[in-house]
């Protein structure tokens, strides 16, 4: 016999804010260049949703390993247990941010979440994958569609023109921890490329793009020409 729906469950399926949101690994392609990704609730955002709804004392969730690259989450609302699992995908760099024992367990949790009606509805999308690194371009395109989204088309900001500075003078630089966690992407590609040799083509393109680029389309571009250049694929003009 199907289990009835109880009132508080529609409460549990209302719609989450994009933000904060956790990104969770689908897939690899064959040469791991690109990446599957999902959006799903925050694992803070759905512990928080459970206990408004049902009370601390309402739920509760246990996590068991299926292998070394997978768990299973039993997650119990007022007395009814439903089950979700996450695996990292064949190939993920366990050391990176989406391939951490942490983001297998959010990954669990959201999944058994979903079971319950809790989910963001966003859909999966692919994006650049670094296969040395395990780091994709997701981060910064999600920080930067977040804070273009009431600037003028076009505008650079000073905080932009600040971090173009920092990178060409490196003793200026503000630690790392000062910026936000999604332009570590890029900024460490800078790194790279500087130990590379090649610290003033890369300090060009970021000056041609503004900083971050101007909006998504161009931050994806940015870093497609900056791990070109490190692949040593394309050259910079002087």
């Amino acid at each position: 016999m199907a289990t009835m729906l109880r009132p508080s469950w529609a409460r549990l399926a209302a719609a989450f804010p994009l933000s904060p949101s956790t990104w969770v690994l689908r897939e690899l392609s064959p040469d791991r260049t690109s990446a599957r990704v999902a959006a799903v609730p925050a694992a803070d955002a759905i512990r928080a949703r459970l206990d408004e709804v049902v009370a601390p004392d309402g739920w509760s969730c246990q996590l068991l390993p299926l292998g070394d690259r997978a768990l299973v989450c039993n997650l119990s609302v007022e007395g009814v247990t439903r089950s979700g699992v996450y695996e990292l995908p064949a190939g993920t760099v366990t050391g990176s941010a989406l391939g951490s024992a942490s983001a297998i367990a959010d990954g669990a949790l959201a999944a058994a979440a979903a079971q319950f009606g809790m989910r963001l509805d966003s859909g999966d999308t692919w994006v650049d994958h670094e296969p040395e690194t395990g780091e994709v371009l997701l981060d910064v395109l999600e920080q930067v569609a977040v804070e273009r989204s009431d600037e003028p088309a076009g505008s650079v900001t000073a905080a932009q023109e600040q971090d173009v500075q920092s990178r060409a003078a490196p003793s200026a630089a503000a630690p790392a921890e000062e910026r936000p966690e999604a332009r570590q992407v890029i900024d460490r590609l800078v790194e790279r490329l500087k130990a590379e040799g090649l610290g003033a083509a890369a300090a060009k393109l970021v000056v041609e793009y503004g900083g971050y680029g101007r909006d998504v389309e161009e931050s994806r571009e940015l870093y497609g020409r900056l791990r070109a250049l490190l692949m040593h694929k394309v050259t910079v003009p002087s």
